[in-house]
C-alpha cells in the first residue's frame, strides 16, 4: 500500500512540476482511470489541469487558513472555462 501511495505521489509530483499537463494526464489516466493511454480517458487532461489550479491553490494558502480547514479551492467549471479559453 506505502509503494502505491509513494509511486502515485512522486508521478503527481513530477507532473506538476511540468509545464504542460501531458505527464500529470498520463499519471492521472494511469491511477484514477486505470489505463495506460490518455486517448482512453479523454477526461484525464481536464482533471490535470484541475489537479494543477488545486495545487495551485494550496500552495498560495498560508499554514494558518489551511489549520483552520478554510482552504478554498477552485471551482472546477471554471478551470474548465479557462482551460478551454485557452487561460488554464
Amino acid at each position: 500500500m506505502a509503494e502505491a501511495f509513494y509511486g502515485r505521489s512522486k508521478a503527481y509530483g513530477e507532473g506538476l512540476e511540468e509545464p504542460d499537463t501531458d505527464r500529470l494526464s498520463r499519471a492521472l489516466a494511469r491511477n484514477v482511470y486505470g489505463v495506460a493511454d490518455v486517448v482512453l480517458a479523454p477526461m484525464a487532461p481536464r482533471l490535470a489541469e484541475f489537479v494543477r489550479a488545486a495545487a495551485d491553490a494550496l500552495d498560495r494558502t498560508s499554514f494558518e487558513i489551511f489549520a483552520a480547514g478554510e482552504v478554498e479551492f477552485p471551482a472546477p467549471k471554471r478551470v474548465a472555462a479557462q482551460t478551454e479559453a485557452g487561460h488554464g
